[in-house]
């Protein structure tokens, strides 16, 4: 098989090749395929797929009124949905240690899917 550095250069030597196959030209774009990975069908006997991590932001205002974009902390649980999770959590380990062996049981599965 032949090798390419481009789509360019594939279809130079005649060859119709997707333009998806090649990574971007845009030369910004380039130090951040680093992040990527791109997984081959015929090197893990799969229909192929792409893999990318996001992260995820918020925008916060500041005290003069511009907005700032910032990293989500995780940590600030504006909507309470952490701290709900934690007490169920908490009632599930009191159940997990006082309750019969079958109320233990259940306990830990659901323990383990919190």
């Amino acid at each position: 098989g032949q090798l390419f550095e481009s789509h360019a250069a594939a279809l130079a030597a005649g060859v119709k090749l997707h333009k998806g196959f090649f990574p971007p030209e845009a030369p910004h774009l380039l130090p951040e395929l680093s992040k990527c990975l791109r997984i081959l069908p015929h090197h893990n006997d799969t229909g192929g797929f792409f893999v990318a991590v996001f992260e995820k932001h918020t925008l916060d205002h500041e005290e003069d009124g511009t907005a700032a974009c910032r990293g989500y902390d995780s940590d600030r649980d504006e909507d309470g949905e952490e701290s709900a999770r934690r007490k169920q959590l908490e009632k599930l380990e009191q159940v997990a240690t006082a309750g019969s062996a079958q109320e233990r049981a259940k306990a830990e599965a659901r323990r383990e899917r919190a």
